[in-house]
């Protein structure tokens, strides 16, 4: 799978989970730029990439973001969605694709962004048969 397949699977795995409504692409901080953000958030940021023979490791940090409540009383219960949220994406993607995640962290935290939120970012490595793009003649 190309870097272009992951990315396209995790987008579209994502937006098949009840807690993600919209997406934000190669830098979590644009939630700041979006006044009309619809939480949960799912985010991404590359990472390092690596090839090993016919395989390759695709580094990436994900995010899972939700609001706060202004007491902060949901602060546990978005960062277990978070958690689940994540955890879920990477179960489908290997189930679906012909992808391994060779290891995944998750830490949670609480952030300002547009608004006062809480979440999970998980650091992966997801490994996949090398596959060439060819241009045409």
């Amino acid at each position: 799978m190309t870097l272009y397949d992951i990315i396209q699977a995790l987008e579209s795995i994502a937006l098949s989970q009840p807690s993600v409504k919209m997406i934000v692409p190669n830098d979590i901080y644009d939630l700041n730029n979006k006044a009309d953000a619809q939480y949960g958030v799912f985010g991404y940021v590359q990472g390092q990439h690596s090839m090993s023979g016919d395989f390759m490791t695709y580094g990436f940090t994900l995010f899972y973001v939700d609001r706060l409540t202004e007491d902060r009383g949901n602060l546990q219960f978005v960062q277990s969605a978070g958690v689940s949220t994540l955890s879920n994406i990477l179960a489908i993607l290997t189930e679906e694709f012909p992808v391994e995640v060779d290891s995944s962290t998750f830490d949670v935290f609480t952030e300002r962004f547009s608004d006062e939120c809480a979440g999970v970012m998980a650091t992966v490595q997801i490994r996949a048969p090398r596959s060439f793009v060819c241009g045409e003649k």
